[in-house]
């Protein structure tokens, strides 16, 4: 069974946000595999274009700057726990989660690599703001994830 309508929204959004922002050495892209064990595959990336090879099934960590989840009921032990820990040992930058249940939902978390373990650089609720300073820079309302027209 595939994701949420919901959380298809959120990924589409938030790959729409992320790609106007990118410099021309970064891509945007939906569902990339990393070429690591266990093998993970994130709802977005933030990738080097320069140094990935297209013909490959999986991208190196190393060219991994941003790694995006949007956190379901059923991979919520697996985003906060396992594949932070993962990400963090492959040594992807920043990692940015994105919680769809609670009554301020939905929330964005951010938080940055440093000596080895993801710090929180920044969060924001529903009518809030938050601000990603690397590998791009945005600023927007986790309400603009949900807002449709």
């Amino acid at each position: 069974m595939g994701p949420r309508v919901l959380h298809q929204l959120v990924a589409s959004r938030l790959h729409e946000l992320l790609s106007k922002v990118s410099p021309p050495e970064l891509l945007v892209m939906a569902d990339l595999a990393i070429d690591h064990k266990p093998r993970y595959q994130r709802d977005i990336s933030v990738v080097h274009k320069l140094k990935i090879n297209l013909a490959l099934r999986a991208v190196p960590p190393e060219v991994v700057k941003l790694a995006v989840e949007i956190v379901s009921p059923s991979s919520r032990r697996r985003d906060w726990v396992e594949k932070r820990r993962e990400y963090a040992r492959m040594g992807i930058p920043n990692y940015l989660l994105v919680e769809l249940t609670g009554i301020d939902s939905p929330c964005v978390y951010y938080h940055r690599l440093i000596d080895g373990t993801y710090q929180l650089a920044s969060k924001a609720k529903t009518g809030e703001m938050i601000r990603i300073d690397d590998p791009v820079v945005v600023e927007f309302d986790p309400a603009d994830l949900i807002y449709i027209d």
